[in-house]
């Protein structure tokens, strides 16, 4: 019988987070954590190279099985996505042609009017559904579309997001905290002391007098 590798966590406080940050690339399309040595190569066969999609702030407090809603988790706006079951649909409400809800206490939420679905995603989706009746499916917010485009199928799941999480993602995009913005604010022991919103307006004002100063002097 073959034994699965076990690999403890490492905690690290969020004053580290520059640290932490330096450790994830991209490897092709996706950003990937890579342990480093002292001298910023990465360590060879470590068991610490995986994707990332984010980070995770665990309060101090005793560690218990199941969700926790004292963690919170940052990603990286690209790696945002919601989980809904989608399914086949002759309704001509649904101009897809599918269905996409979400679960909450008093039942299936129906969230098909906020999703951006072109000829061949749709395509791609339908071939993933095949001759199922239902599957849960992954989708990510896409600013360029201004809507959820379809991501992939998740076989390994057998329910959507329920409405806490996919209040709590929406909540997350319109913050649009960058991770600019979270190194800059974790860099403050009493958080009394952030500054980011005077800092980001300052520096909004110069990069308009610097752009008014090139055209008018391109005229």
């Amino acid at each position: 019988m073959e034994l699965l590798p076990l690999v403890m966590k490492h905690f690290h406080p969020t004053a580290n987070v520059k640290e932490i940050i330096r450790h994830i690339a991209f490897e092709g399309a996706d950003r990937v954590y890579i342990e480093r040595d002292a001298q910023n190569r990465p360590v060879p066969m470590s068991k610490r190279h995986h994707k990332s999609d984010g980070l995770i702030f665990a309060p101090d407090l005793p560690y218990h099985r199941g969700t926790d809603h004292n963690y919170l988790k940052w990603k990286w706006h690209d790696t945002i996505t919601l989980d809904f079951v989608c399914c086949r649909t002759q309704n001509p409400k649904f101009v897809h042609g599918v269905m996409l809800t979400f679960a909450s206490d008093s039942g299936e939420v129906d969230f098909s009017d906020n999703i951006v679905l072109g000829a061949h995603e749709k395509q791609r989706l339908l071939g993933d559904l095949g001759n199922m009746h239902s599957l849960i499916t992954e989708w990510e917010w896409s600013p360029e579309c201004s809507g959820w485009v379809y991501k992939m199928p998740r076989p390994d799941k057998d329910r959507p997001n329920f409405s806490r999480t996919v209040l709590n993602t929406l909540m997350e995009l319109a913050e649009g905290m960058d991770v600019e913005e979270l190194e800059y604010r974790l860099s403050f022991s009493n958080p009394e002391d952030d500054d980011w919103a005077e800092a980001l307006a300052a520096s909004r004002k110069a990069l308009l007098a610097d752009r008014r100063r090139s055209v008018a002097g391109g005229t």
